[in-house]
């Protein structure tokens, strides 16, 4: 079975590196990498397109982004 890779992508740091750290834990066999700047996330998107998305954002505040990341 291969590897589920996962990419956890949030705001704020503690929230982003808590979920990061509950994957990590609950998927131990998995890739998850963490990020918390949308440079590096589109970075990582396009290196692992397959990947699991989790994202720790508010949505009202992050809307624009929701759209982009629809493409």
């Amino acid at each position: 079975m291969p590897t589920r890779q996962i990419i956890v992508y949030g705001d704020c740091w503690p929230v982003t590196t808590a979920v990061a750290h509950l994957v990590r834990i609950f998927l131990p066999g998995s890739d998850c990498e963490s990020t918390y700047r949308l440079p590096k996330l589109l970075q990582q998107l396009s290196r692992k397109p397959e990947a699991i998305l989790i994202l720790c954002l508010r949505p009202r505040e992050h809307l624009f982004l929701f759209y982009a990341l629809r493409r």
